[in-house]
């Protein structure tokens, strides 16, 4: 989706259910000029992400300043059903 040009400044990404991913979605977004990138997962959850990628990939804590961590119950339930949400700031 980056290479393509769907996702830019205007972007908002939410990680949420199917934790397999995380890993491989920050990978490719963290260093994207997007609006917001949320997580949603539990403190130990994100923060073993977080350590795991600055470990094994070198990336500095700070990146992770970016990355929030939204309520699961406001965003899950204001949004469509699947496992990745994708809003486009634009109208």
């Amino acid at each position: 989706m980056l290479t393509d040009g769907r996702l830019d400044k205007d972007s908002y990404i939410v990680l949420v259910r199917g934790h397999q991913y995380d890993i491989d979605c920050l990978l490719e977004v963290l260093g994207a000029p997007l609006a917001y990138i949320g997580m949603i997962g539990s403190q130990r959850r994100v923060s073993a992400v977080f350590q795991l990628l600055n470990q094994e990939q070198g990336i500095p804590p700070e990146k992770f300043s970016r990355i929030t961590r939204p309520s699961a119950s406001r965003t899950l339930a204001r949004a469509p059903c699947g496992n990745c949400r994708l809003h486009h700031g634009r109208k």
